[in-house]
């Protein structure tokens, strides 16, 4: 946030963009490192995570086309804190190449403290206007970038407020009230609007339930009764599961998606062995599943996929399992806004002692010749990404 630098900074060149970072223990490290040329790097946690496609800081161009010195750079990056943005799709609507006008006032654009911590700062009018000039070396004077960002790749941090269901053919905008109501907009097919492509809704009423949003949406201008939609973005879609390189099938998940709640949730996994489906001499092959239910809805999702591995046995087969589960838990809680909080701990059934006891002393030292090591790192890596608690225990 500091640097505004997507991306792990302590792998860039210090002597090129260190300038753009405070004193502090951190500066000091990607000083050394950059100065040893050793590489560190860091959990994804730690990354801020790029919305969309082709996504990238703006202080990662300004810097590297050097068309501005250290000292300008500086206070382009003043400004940025008093915005309160990293990346470039935060500067864009939802079409991904249109400058957000917001952006060249000399105000703030809304409430961001809550999602993201940015230094407290007071530019002068100068620097507005040395900021107004960087942005024009990014976007045309048309206000366009030179290169069209792509689709959405995830959820933005900063939630949209506007909302479009294409099922119900409807926008929607969030209520600021801790209430989950939503002001409901129609479209307005007679609506005359001056700009090619924009889209005017009228305000209908006040819904409680909000639909099933399938886009974002950028809004231009906003009237009591009435709104003019800039342009819709689609809304990123779960991502695909392929867990290992030597996978023999993507891990495929049945019956239903996971749409029931994270609160009354349990999960089952188990493994096989079949080393006579072999078809390489060296190799056999491995397998799992895995089952979440939900005790309230009665609703649940089967998950399974095989691989193919020299270390393949009926004990790596059990930790597939677990692991294909923990893979679905950290692709739902990264779609969703589900308070982690709120989540008691989900009891995890399985038939292998091994895996129990493993999984209940994640801080246990391996010892050097532990068999599947490289399963259970990864597995413990995972549970620490989770958030919330698993208990094990048998089946």
């Amino acid at each position: 946030m500091d640097c505004g630098l997507s991306g792990n900074f302590l792998e860039l060149d210090y002597e090129k963009y260190g300038f753009l970072a405070q004193h502090s223990w951190w500066s000091h490290l990607w000083r050394l490192l950059s100065m040893y040329g050793v590489t560190l790097q860091l959990f994804s946690e730690c990354y801020y995570p790029l919305p969309r496609k082709h996504d990238v800081g703006l202080m990662n161009i300004l810097v590297e086309r050097g068309l501005f010195a250290p000292a300008e750079l500086i206070r382009i990056n003043r400004v940025r804190h008093f915005k309160g943005f990293l990346v470039l799709s935060e500067l864009t609507h939802c079409d991904g190449i249109t400058l957000r006008k917001e952006y060249l006032s000399e105000d703030r654009i809304q409430s961001f403290e809550e999602h993201h911590r940015y230094p407290i700062e007071r530019p002068t009018a100068s620097d507005f206007g040395l900021w107004r000039t960087a942005l024009f070396t990014v976007f045309s004077t048309t206000s366009t970038l030179y290169r069209p960002l792509g689709k959405y790749l995830r959820h933005p941090p900063l939630p949209h407020e506007w909302l479009y269901s294409s099922s119900n053919d409807i926008l929607f905008r969030r209520s600021s009230a801790p209430s989950s109501s939503v002001a409901i907009y129609v479209k307005s097919p007679s609506a005359s609007v001056s700009r090619r492509n924009a889209v005017q809704f009228t305000f209908s009423c006040t819904a409680v339930d909000p639909p099933v949003a399938t886009h974002y949406a950028s809004v231009t201008s906003l009237t009591d009764s009435s709104v003019t939609v800039h342009s819709f973005a689609p809304v990123p879609s779960p991502p695909q599961f392929y867990l290992f390189k030597k996978s023999l099938t993507p891990l495929k998940i049945t019956q239903c998606g996971i749409d029931f709640p994270l609160t009354t949730m349990a999960r089952v996994h188990d493994g096989s062995y079949m080393p006579q489906l072999t078809s390489q001499a060296c190799s056999c092959h491995g397998s799992c599943a895995f089952v979440l239910y939900c005790s309230s809805t009665d609703k649940r999702a089967i998950g399974s996929f095989a691989e193919e591995s020299e270390n393949a046995d009926n004990y790596r087969g059990e930790w597939l399992g677990s692991i294909g589960a923990l893979q679905v838990l950290l692709a739902v809680i990264s779609t969703t806004s589900v308070s982690l909080d709120a989540i008691p701990p989900v009891h995890a059934h399985c038939d292998n002692m091994g895996v129990i006891n493993h999984n209940q002393n994640l801080t246990r030292s391996l010892p050097e010749k532990q068999a599947q090591a490289d399963l259970i790192r990864l597995c413990r890596e995972y549970r620490r990404r989770l958030g919330f608690s698993i208990e094990s225990c048998t089946t």
